[in-house]
């Protein structure tokens, strides 16, 4: 494949893929939106803790900051479908991409464990949206490193001499 034809392909795959990190932001931003707003359909018997938790500022400080990392996150990774930022190697958005997977990870891996040891332990089982939005966590992760993946750094865009 030549350089043009590689460098278009990998373009291409950068698109898709931030593409489907806003998506993902989105879609994400939904529930949080929603039992922000006071929505508690779906938490079964935790829709009590829920209404405990939001009464506690610092948890409706978390739910608006994931709402407000959701559009930024959006955003950024519409941002990077653009054709300006497509084929333009930098380690600052290559960084930010990575972190945002790494840290999506955690949290998913954090929340299935908390899962299944509620799970294994015998107390009730967990509604079912919270086993819906855990693995989410997990899924953005792996989208959010695929875009990590995509932005090549400046040297491994930089032909070496002789080539």
């Amino acid at each position: 494949m030549g350089r043009t034809a590689e460098r278009h392909s990998s373009a291409e795959t950068r698109r898709v893929v931030a593409f489907g990190a806003a998506a993902w932001c989105l879609v994400f931003l939904i529930p949080h939106g929603y039992w922000g707003l006071g929505g508690r359909a779906g938490l079964g018997d935790s829709s009590r803790a829920a209404d405990q938790a939001f009464e506690q500022a610092w948890f409706t400080l978390y739910n608006g900051a994931v709402i407000v990392l959701c559009v930024l996150g959006a955003a950024w990774a519409l941002l990077l479908a653009t054709p300006r930022l497509l084929d333009r190697p930098s380690g600052l958005l290559r960084l930010v991409a990575l972190t945002a997977g790494v840290l999506l990870l955690l949290r998913g891996g954090v929340g299935l464990a908390a899962l299944a040891v509620d799970v294994v332990s015998g107390d009730a089982l967990p509604p079912l949206i919270l086993g819906l939005v855990e693995p989410a966590f997990v899924l953005g992760g792996l989208i959010w490193l695929a875009l990590g993946r995509t932005i090549a750094s400046a040297r491994e865009r930089t032909p070496s001499p002789g080539r």
